[in-house]
């Protein structure tokens, strides 16, 4: 009887292992140029000590949405990656337009807006604080600002997918 059982077991482990295991398949990654492709509000703003330990922070999303019906937006088009903004409550730091690109698409940290304004030329370099696809509604960028190259502030905008 224990034979028998021993025997029936070690025959269910036997073809049980035997079985094929499927092997995981990964979809193709996310298109972070399409992701950013579209118009963009802003919905918060603020302005980072970086050279506080402790990152101070001053809030300045009344500057910004104080007005509702006037709120700054960003669009992105991911075609001829030209950018466009529609100025609203606050500083604009993005220029009036212009063309975008990725420092890496596959994996961007960072954006280059590329502007032109009465013949001169400006490169503005924002900080991705988010990777957004086709189904992220939230955009985070820092736009540092420097002191003998070194980076004292930062203003960080966050937009929202219109």
């Amino acid at each position: 009887m224990t034979r028998n059982l021993i025997i029936l077991v070690l025959t269910t482990f036997v073809l049980l292992s035997c079985t094929k295991e499927e092997t995981p398949t990964l979809d193709p990654p996310f298109d972070k140029v399409q992701g950013l492709d579209g118009t963009w509000e802003v919905s918060s703003a603020a302005i980072i000590d970086e050279q506080s330990v402790l990152k101070d922070e001053i809030d300045l999303s009344d500057f910004y949405t104080a007005d509702p019906s006037s709120l700054m937006r960003l669009t992105f088009n991911s075609v001829d990656f030209s950018y466009s903004v529609e100025e609203g409550e606050g500083i604009n730091y993005f220029g009036s337009g212009g063309n975008w690109e990725y420092d890496d698409p596959n994996f961007p940290a960072y954006i280059y807006l590329y502007t032109q304004a009465d013949s001169v030329a400006d490169t503005i370099v924002l900080q991705m604080g988010t990777t957004v696809n086709e189904f992220i509604n939230n955009l985070d960028l820092k736009f540092p600002r420097e002191c003998n190259s070194t980076v004292v502030s930062a203003y960080r905008f966050s937009f929202q997918r219109q």
